[in-house]
């Protein structure tokens, strides 16, 4: 970190609008990466096809199963949401703006 405001120091920037514009840049490619969102899809198609493939009985067993693929699915779109929170937060602080 003291490399890193050194570098911009002796640039003769503004260090905390470089680093901004740094995250915010590192948060565009990671965005723009189809690894990083086809992660999640992954993810999410696969809890989606144990769930499809759950045949419905009533049976206790099968009601925890289903509940927990539903936790599942909800505890996915939470990591998401949280991952996104800084790089959102980067590129809102760095005056950008992407459409999705």
């Amino acid at each position: 970190m003291a490399n890193a405001y050194r570098r911009n120091k002796v640039a003769g920037g503004d260090t905390r609008r470089q680093s901004d514009e740094v995250k915010a840049a590192r948060a565009e490619t990671l965005l723009a990466n189809p690894d990083f969102r086809a992660a999640f899809e992954g993810v999410r198609a696969q809890i989606v096809l144990d769930l499809e493939a759950t045949s419905l009985d009533g049976s206790p067993e099968v009601e925890r199963r289903v509940l927990e693929y539903v936790r599942q699915l909800q505890a996915l779109l939470e990591v998401k949401a949280k991952l996104m929170e800084p790089l959102t937060a980067a590129l809102l602080k760095a005056g950008r703006v992407r459409s999705e």
